[in-house]
């Protein structure tokens, strides 16, 4: 039986997923039927971070921020971040975060403008966009990176697979061009309304069967949630 009521596919690591969740408006949660189902598991690298002798860090990431452990004999150093969310995560945390821009793009544009003194390291995970580091070095700002946790692919469970390909319209919010590709990969029959963070994570959804792709107007959450907001408002009842 075709599932009438639409369905919110959140495809993010399960905390993430949560938080964006909570995040959203009642009139997207009460018009949807949520579903979360991670494409990637974060699994910490179990590295202790020792930040003696660089100038400051960089965090691409929320979970950059998480799976960083600094010895407590150590005194928080300045961070540069990627995201006000990040932004603020690293400050909660007891970082002195300075937030640098919405992309790793715009990061690097900005410290390669303004030349922090380094040395700078990138705490980062396995899989990752921009590459700051080189970037960043190769503009006079010497940067290391440190792997501080990996993203482990996950496949939908048959549970997952079932809901969502027998709903009748499917909205699938993507915020990694990694989950991206892993989503492509799944070949589900059902034809997807993707809204994404950022051109470079819409490209693998090209080879999916999606009945539309849209690009939120900045790379933030709430400017994904605005493009949700205007999907359900638009959609044709029954």
């Amino acid at each position: 039986m075709t599932t009438q009521k639409p369905l919110l596919l959140i495809t993010r690591p399960l905390d993430a997923g949560q938080r964006f969740v909570r995040s959203l408006p009642e009139e997207i949660t009460q018009a949807t039927l949520v579903v979360c189902a991670p494409l990637i598991e974060i699994k910490s690298g179990e590295k202790d971070v020792d930040t003696a002798g660089y100038r400051a860090v960089i965090f691409s990431s929320r979970n950059g921020v998480r799976h960083s452990r600094v010895p407590k004999d150590q005194p928080p150093i300045k961070a540069y971040c990627v995201g006000q969310a990040t932004t603020e995560f690293a400050r909660k945390t007891g970082w002195k975060a300075i937030y640098a821009g919405a992309s790793a793009s715009e990061l690097v544009a900005r410290l390669c403008q303004c030349k922090p003194s380094g040395p700078l390291l990138h705490l980062r995970g396995k899989l990752t966009v921009g590459n700051i580091a080189s970037s960043l070095t190769r503009a006079g700002v010497t940067t290391t990176e440190l792997v501080v946790y990996d993203q482990l692919p996950v496949s939908f469970s048959d549970e997952a697979r079932q809901t969502i390909e027998l709903a009748k319209h499917v909205i699938a919010p993507l915020f990694s061009r990694r989950t991206a590709e892993l989503l492509a990969a799944e070949n589900l029959a059902s034809r997807m309304y993707v809204v994404a963070l950022s051109p470079a994570v819409s490209q693998p959804c090209f080879s999916m069967n999606c009945q539309q792709i849209t690009v939120a107007k900045q790379p933030t959450r709430d400017a994904v949630i605005e493009v949700l907001l205007d999907f359900f408002r638009s959609l044709p009842s029954g």
